[in-house]
Formats: structure tokens, sequence, C-alpha cells
């Protein structure tokens, strides 16, 4: 189990095995920062398009359906 901070770049995958707190289906693939912390879920900061304009949405996600993002990894290689 990774630990997550506020600030951290993080992918937003569904997992089928665990149902309890996964995100809505626009929100698959999306790479986002984590502004909240709990024990058993993280809150995410995402953009969505809402009839011609783009909201920033705040989502509570489980730890399970998030992995840490390796792009930001390969900008600081760089």
């Amino acid at each position: 189990m990774r630990i997550y901070k506020n600030g951290d770049i993080v992918d937003i995958k569904d997992t089928g095995t665990v149902q309890k707190g996964m995100p809505h289906k626009c929100y698959h693939g999306k790479t986002r920062r984590v502004y909240n912390v709990t024990r058993h879920a993280v809150g995410i900061i995402v953009n969505k398009q809402v009839k011609g304009k783009i909201l920033a949405k705040r989502i509570n996600v489980r730890i399970e359906h998030i992995k840490h993002s390796k792009s930001r990894d390969s900008f600081l290689k760089r």
C-alpha cells in the first residue's frame, strides 16, 4: 500500500473487484492532483465538461481505484 499526500499526481483506474468508492466511468484514465487524504479514500480535483463549460469537480475515490502517476517521474528525469 502506497502513501498518498496532498499535491500528488495520480491516475484514476477502476478496479472491478471492489465496487465501493468507485468513480464514474467518465473519470476513468484521468490523471489529476490529490487535494484531500483520509484513511480509506482520496479527494481528487478533476475537470468535467458540462454544456460547453469546464467545471473543476472534487470527487472522493477509494485508494483501490487510483495509483501514482509515472508522468511526474519522467518529467523529473529530464
